[in-house]
């Protein structure tokens, strides 16, 4: 299977990015996220980013985001790995993958600048 696709978060808690095959346009891509080598679940990569979708990934559909559950965490890249599930094929981090852990959001006070 020929995939395209990017880890652009990797943070303690949390992985996103996105996996597109053209040959499974009609099936969503299903990832096996692992750290340090441990199954911690699967996630399909079926949620819209309309940047994708203009770029000629489909209907755009092809995004993911995966919560690590709380009794694993991500402390560097080495230690996590996203599987297509049923392949050999990894999705590991790069140079452009951020590691931070993604922070709520907080209202903004009334007159803040």
């Amino acid at each position: 299977m020929d995939v395209v696709g990017h880890l652009d978060l990797c943070g303690p808690s949390l992985v996103e990015g996105w996996i597109y095959s053209a040959q499974q346009s009609t099936g969503k891509i299903r990832l096996q996220v692992f750290i340090d080598g441990i199954l911690q679940g699967e996630c399909v990569a079926d949620q819209l980013r309309a940047d994708l979708r203009e770029a000629g990934m489909g209907d755009g559909r092809c995004a993911f985001s995966f919560a690590i559950p709380s009794k694993a965490k991500i402390v560097d890249f080495k230690s996590a790995q996203l599987r297509v599930a049923g392949s050999v094929l990894y999705m590991l981090p790069d140079e452009y993958t951020t590691f931070a852990e993604v922070e709520r959001a907080r209202p903004l006070k009334v007159g803040a600048v």
